[in-house]
């Protein structure tokens, strides 16, 4: 059976896989449209499994907000060359599962996998096609959607490699995207100083008391300066102690006293980099 451009293009449409796969499928299935979206489907999901286990170390962040500014989502896709990352192919698929996330209230990477894509792929599905398209392995590394009922719901993007989701006690979507950037830049761990873990902190302090011990200064005094040092240390790494990024005369937490506004919650994702998979809210 002669196989013509317009059954090819049809079968591209329905798999998302390259003209000259489509047209080998069609060849193989005589004409078979059934048959060769199903073979190229199967053929898909072999390529898929044996590039699972190959290193998926780059790839892109991808964020979306709703209107009402009450909801944002974050979503780390990680493939093996940034050639592929910066790919129209792959940031669509990125798009879209950033929508899915927001739309679904997703907080979890399986939960987002096991949702519906299209009318005829789950998203799972869809990374599997996705790889035996683009040649590399792609994983769906991490999923987070931000909501709230009343305040406002912010992101910042820095390139696809930081987003930062910043949930703020009013409604100054403002102040909630100075502060996202902000924490993008700075990249604190807790919002107060309470919320870094206490091993932390005794880990930096006998640090410090190592270090103010070679200098042989009184004891009295050699406390005082751990104190000091410990108490930078607690500014530097919790987001209301840091210094403003746009305005390095206060800190985040005057900014946030001048307009009455509180952080309730933020989300910080690197890519490639380990860290709380969720909100953190202390």
């Amino acid at each position: 059976m002669a196989i013509s451009a317009k059954m090819v293009m049809e079968l591209r449409q329905k798999t998302q896989v390259s003209m000259m796969e489509c047209k080998k499928a069609l060849v193989s299935a005589d004409g078979d449209m059934v048959l060769a979206e199903e073979n190229l489907l199967k053929s898909g999901a072999a390529k898929a499994d044996k590039k699972s286990d190959r290193v998926a170390n780059e790839g892109l962040l991808f964020s979306v907000s709703d209107a009402e500014n009450m909801g944002s989502s974050i979503v780390e896709i990680n493939c093996e060359t940034d050639f592929v990352a910066r790919g129209d192919d792959f940031k669509g698929f990125g798009e879209k599962l950033a929508e899915l996330a927001l739309s679904h209230k997703v907080t979890t990477a399986d939960s987002l996998l096991s949702l519906q894509y299209d009318s005829e792929n789950s998203v799972e599905d869809m990374r599997k096609i996705m790889i035996a398209k683009l040649g590399e392995n792609i994983q769906v590394r991490r999923a987070y959607a931000v909501h709230a009922d009343s305040g406002c719901v912010a992101s910042y993007s820095h390139s696809g490699r930081i987003i930062v989701i910043v949930k703020l006690s009013d409604a100054n979507i403002d102040v909630a995207k100075d502060v996202a950037m902000h924490a993008a830049a700075m990249k604190p761990t807790a919002i107060s100083s309470d919320g870094i873990p206490s091993d932390d902190v005794a880990k930096q302090r006998e640090i410090f008391a190592a270090q103010v011990a070679e200098s042989g200064k009184p004891e009295k005094i050699a406390s005082k300066i751990i104190e000091g040092k410990i108490n930078k240390f607690l500014d530097e790494n919790s987001l209301l102690g840091q210094v403003f990024v746009k305005d390095s005369k206060q800190k985040v937490s005057q900014y946030l006293d001048q307009h009455k506004s509180k952080v309730l919650s933020y989300v910080l994702y690197e890519i490639g980099m380990s860290g709380p998979d969720g909100e953190i809210t202390q």
